[in-house]
């Protein structure tokens, strides 16, 4: 199965390690440092189309998306 980002990004299910919410997980040090490490090291995608909710970590690479991580989830578990 597949889950379909914006901007013509799929991922492979097995490919995800995590979807998080942006919000929720700025609010931690460690997130943060994350992101900044990932945007750094020219691993982070932008799959959003309007301001970035989620985030959608994979081994290679951090993709941004504009929908809510549990509709993400959900997009991911409904089939």
């Amino acid at each position: 199965m597949f889950l379909s980002l914006y901007n013509g990004f799929l991922l492979k299910e097995e490919e995800i390690i995590g979807i998080f919410d942006l919000d929720s997980a700025t609010e931690m040090r460690d997130s943060r440092r994350f992101l900044r490490e990932a945007e750094a090291q020219g691993k982070m995608r932008v799959a959003a189309k309007n301001i970035p909710r989620s985030f959608v970590v994979t081994e290679n690479a951090v993709y941004l998306s504009h929908s809510s991580a549990s509709s993400l989830y959900k997009s991911l578990t409904e089939l």
